[in-house]
């Protein structure tokens, strides 16, 4: 495999170098801050016009690289066992895979006879590969790219905002993805950031450009700990119009 160099060299000394295939192969894929294209497929429930479709609402959508497959089986049932959590937050669930709509259907099935619960939420075919191509929700090979294990969270606008690949020998978790678009929600209604680990009912962090002088004002009382972590309640104060004493003494961090 022959390699060049990329970028050239940095000014303390760093090179980076990539397959010259890589340059020659690079393509656009959607990016955190995209709104995601908008396609018309056939699904196990139904056509999909995904713009009206996804209309208003959270979504989470995945590609399964394989039917009637280990990881992919376990990861459906996953999200089975937990469609109630997602519906109670009004997100909706789409899958993404190769085979057509007999073969799904068929392991659709199976899922809901090993698990006991009924799959509610649509699979769209892609016997082709064209959408997820398009999604870049592939392999890089060359040669007959294969579906990838990755995961888009869009927003009620259809505005990518996670975007992860997990290798195809490891599943997904539902729990996470609930985690993230809680704390998306925060960080949306709040004006805030969240810390690592955040749960809801946790406290959240005041936004590094914020000057100390605007918290009280935009957040009411916080906890300070240094000139960049300043911690607050959401459940007690929202961006804008604030109560609290503002208190912003140098506090001792530490996990609760």
């Amino acid at each position: 495999m022959s390699y060049q160099f990329f970028t050239g060299r940095g000014r303390n000394g760093e090179k980076v170098m990539l397959p010259q295939a890589f340059r020659e192969k690079l393509k656009w894929r959607p990016r955190i801050g995209d709104q995601f294209p908008h396609f018309i497929g056939s699904s196990t429930r139904g056509t999909i016009d995904f713009r009206r479709w996804a209309e208003g609402s959270w979504v989470v959508f995945f590609s399964q690289p394989g039917t009637f497959s280990s990881v992919c089986t376990t990861e459906m049932g996953m999200f089975v066992r937990d469609q109630e959590l997602f519906e109670e937050r009004g997100i909706k669930l789409i899958a993404l895979a190769k085979e057509d709509l007999g073969e799904q259907q068929s392991w659709l099935r199976e899922i809901e006879r090993l698990y006991g619960a009924r799959v509610d939420f649509p699979s769209v075919e892609d016997p082709t590969g064209m959408l997820s191509t398009a999604f870049g929700m592939t392999t890089d090979r060359e040669i007959a790219p294969e579906p990838a294990r990755i995961t888009f969270i869009m927003d009620p606008h259809r505005v990518i905002r996670m975007i992860s690949e997990h290798p195809l020998a490891i599943g997904r978790s539902s729990d996470e993805f609930l985690r993230t678009i809680d704390a998306l929600r925060t960080h949306t209604e709040k004006d805030c950031y969240t810390p690592g680990g955040w749960r809801p009912g946790d406290e959240v962090l005041v936004p590094d450009e914020i000057a100390d002088d605007d918290v009280e004002t935009r957040y009411g009382e916080s906890r300070r700990f240094n000139a960049y972590l300043r911690l607050f309640d959401p459940a007690r104060a929202r961006a804008g119009a604030l109560e609290g004493d503002g208190s912003s003494d140098e506090a001792q961090l530490q996990d609760d």
